[in-house]
């Protein structure tokens, strides 16, 4: 078992008063990438000489994994992981995807919908993320969410049922569902085990997204048991980090643009709502070992069980590592939110129970929220994307 000494040689935050501002990102997205591949040596072989297709890709999430399967392909000799990307950037083109020097790693800017089930076929793995994640984007965009969700999902589905079962039985399919399928628990139920039916209004404003999540557990379970290939289900709660967009409307880059702009931070509620937030890395590790270890046909929660915090207090601690960063001086203001339907539905508390996921996967967040946020705020920083 790992010291307690060695796991925190391994997350130590870099000192920003010593190290160039514009050398340190790299620095910590090396030291992430390391943790990674170091936490995922068995599963990436695993992946190795597999064809995989990550739908929507080009979000945060895909960011890290990507940038995790280029680095395991330049270390690796005769063992490459095939990754294609495929997303139709509705929202924006990420600069980071014209970084990628991999020959082993495709990107192709389409619609889901436009592609025939030949396209899909030749995948050994296909990973569907692709879907509008923010809440301020999907209340604006229900029908877009709703059709990447289902309609999306659909298409993938249906070009299994033109394999032969012999074939599919080498397929998986990976699907990332969500935690807001859970609803607003009540507090016997948090924290909340995959078990849990979900407290969740099928009409409210955020019904698109959360309904459509759950409908599509539906729709690939059934399919799997009828067509016979393997099922991994993920259930993100609050990942965070370098690659999300400054502009996505989520409690943490909403919070760092106010940061870097200089400006006052505003929360648009009376700040006591908690949550639990689980930094990329740990994610992406999460997300390889239950590709490579859960169970078919089941669903896990990847997040991380620690230090739940309040809204207010989230943006206190962002407002204290941003002081001895830049220096901002800035005070956290409660106000109103112009948007009527920004509080509908929105979960008091949010935390995972990961027992499933550390018994089946070894998995469990290590990287602490402080240095999480303090490598997100270097991203900002020195990525204006």
């Amino acid at each position: 078992m790992e010291s307690k000494k060695s796991t925190l040689e391994n997350l130590e935050v870099i000192n920003s008063n010593y190290l160039d501002m514009k050398n340190n990102f790299n620095i910590i997205l090396e030291k992430d990438l390391n943790y990674i591949i170091n936490n995922c040596r068995g599963d990436l072989n695993y992946l190795s000489n597999k064809k995989v297709l990550y739908t929507g890709g080009g979000g945060f999430l895909g960011y890290y994994f990507t940038s995790a399967i280029q680095k395991w392909n330049c270390i690796s000799f005769n063992k490459k992981i095939s990754l294609t990307i495929l997303d139709n950037f509705f929202i924006r083109v990420p600069k980071w995807l014209n970084k990628i020097k991999d020959k082993n790693i495709f990107i192709i800017k389409n619609n889901i919908n436009n592609l025939n089930n030949s396209f899909f076929n030749k995948f050994d793995i296909i990973i569907h993320g692709a879907s509008v994640a923010s809440p301020s984007y999907y209340r604006k965009f229900p029908i877009e969410t709703m059709e990447a969700n289902v309609m999306g999902l659909w298409k993938i589905l249906n070009s299994y049922k033109k394999l032969s079962i012999k074939k599919n039985k080498k397929k998986v399919l990976f699907f990332f569902s969500s935690s807001e399928v859970y609803g607003d628990p009540p507090s016997k139920y948090i924290p909340t085990n995959e078990d849990y039916n979900g407290n969740v209004s099928f009409v409210g404003p955020r019904a698109c997204y959360d309904e459509s999540k759950r409908f599509g557990e539906t729709l690939v379970l059934n399919y799997a048991k009828k067509f016979k290939f393997k099922v991994k289900i993920a259930r993100p709660f609050n990942n965070y980090g370098p690659g999300m967009d400054i502009n996505d409307k989520r409690l943490i880059p909403d919070i760092i643009q106010n940061i870097l702009k200089k400006k006052d931070i505003h929360i648009y509620s009376d700040g006591y709502p908690t949550r639990t937030f689980c930094y990329v890395a740990d994610a992406i590790i999460g997300y390889i070992k239950l590709l490579t270890k859960g169970k078919n046909l089941s669903s896990y929660n990847i997040g991380s069980d620690q230090n739940e915090i309040s809204v207010y207090n989230l943006a206190k601690l962002l407002k204290s590592i941003s002081y001895k960063m830049i220096n901002y001086k800035g005070k956290i203001i409660r106000k109103m939110s112009k948007d009527s339907d920004y509080l509908n539905d929105n979960p008091n508390r949010r935390k995972p129970d990961l027992k499933k996921s550390y018994k089946d996967l070894n998995f469990k967040s290590k990287i602490l929220l402080k240095n999480g946020l303090h490598n997100t705020l270097h991203y900002f920083l020195n990525y204006k994307d």
